[in-house]
């Protein structure tokens, strides 16, 4: 697809998708609704839509390639599909992710390569999960935020040092039986 896509409605699709680099997706409320693959050649914004990758008629997976911004996106199977999510790639939801899958048919979220798989989530962004499994290679949320710990510059850190050692030898000097404060 290329050009400006305007959901209002469903959009229906049993087999891939491919979102060329001028694409635009505007309407809202609409569900695109994808049965094979899903893949972009730029960024693109499904704005305030949901999409939707499940059973097609296309084998019993479904990759997902590029960087996509997805107001709600589900994966749902009812056969045990695995869903391939791009390692390094940038696929964020700012809804709902929904991963649904049937009794004793889970759906399967892998990594495409040796990297981990991301997908982000947004702020106040919702996870559903049922029958869904998600190997290690992917992770649902960005990673946590490694925090710093303070430290101090080599003038705060001889300082600290001066200071500790001034308070041991005023320490040492009240201590009862010290030799160096009795007067006569």
């Amino acid at each position: 697809m290329q050009g400006t896509l305007n959901i209002g409605g469903t959009l229906s699709v049993d087999s891939d998708v491919t979102f060329g680099s001028s694409a635009i997706v505007s309407g809202s409320n609409g569900i695109i609704s994808v049965g094979g693959n899903l893949s972009a050649t730029g960024p693109i914004d499904t704005g305030n839509n949901t999409v939707v990758l499940r059973d097609g008629c296309i084998g019993n997976t479904s990759q997902i390639s590029g960087n996509f911004v997805f107001q709600n996106l589900t994966l749902s199977s009812t056969t045990g599909r695995t869903f391939v999510i791009p390692a390094g790639a940038n696929i964020t939801v700012l809804g709902t992710l929904t991963l649904q899958g049937a009794p004793g048919q889970n759906i399967q979220l892998v990594s495409s390569g040796g990297g981990t798989a991301v997908i982000n989530l947004g702020p106040g962004a919702t996870v559903t999960r049922d029958n869904a499994t998600v190997n290690g290679g992917v992770q649902i949320g960005g990673a946590a935020a490694a925090t710093n710990i303070p430290t101090l510059s080599e003038y705060g850190l001889m300082l600290m040092a001066l200071l500790m050692g001034l308070a041991a030898l005023w320490h040492q000097r009240r201590a009862p039986g010290a030799t160096g404060n009795r007067r006569i």
